[in-house]
């Protein structure tokens, strides 16, 4: 399974450094091309007219700066080379999403990650709860270990 996963990323258009660009006239671009897909002769000839003024006339579009690209997703993306051994790689590292709630109780969590300084809040409003069993973990013990 893992020689075969591939990350998926999904970013939102304006995310991406974008710059502007020109491209032949789409609609000219279509036109010329329905054209050339006639039988030939006249419809032909004016399929390669319009192709040619769809690039006389170009268009402004937002595109991604592929240049810029790299080092953007760097920020994003992960490299591994999915060893074996679940311990050695992101393979196992995921973030599941569903619309709707999920149910579940105090003894299904493994554990709570949150900031030091919250801990002491969180066991009381845990203890509140009847869920004194949960395990508290430090975010800054998780980034040091």
């Amino acid at each position: 399974m893992q020689r075969q996963f591939v990350p998926v990323l999904y970013l939102p258009k304006q995310a991406l450094p974008m710059i502007r660009d020109s491209i032949p006239n789409r609609k000219l671009e279509e036109m010329g091309r329905n054209m050339l897909s006639g039988s030939g002769g006249w419809s032909e000839a004016q399929g390669m007219r319009l192709l040619a003024q769809a690039a006389l006339n170009p268009e402004e579009v937002e595109v991604a700066d592929k240049q810029q690209i790299s080092g953007f997703y760097s920020s994003f993306v992960k490299i591994t080379d999915f060893d074996p051994a679940p311990e050695n790689t992101y393979y196992r590292e995921r973030e599941w999403r569903s619309i709707g709630d999920f149910e579940f109780g105090y003894e299904d969590v493994e554990a709570v990650v949150a900031p030091a300084e919250q801990l002491q809040k969180i066991r009381k409003a845990l203890g509140d709860l009847g869920a004194e069993s949960v395990n508290l973990i430090s975010w800054e013990f998780v980034e040091s270990a």
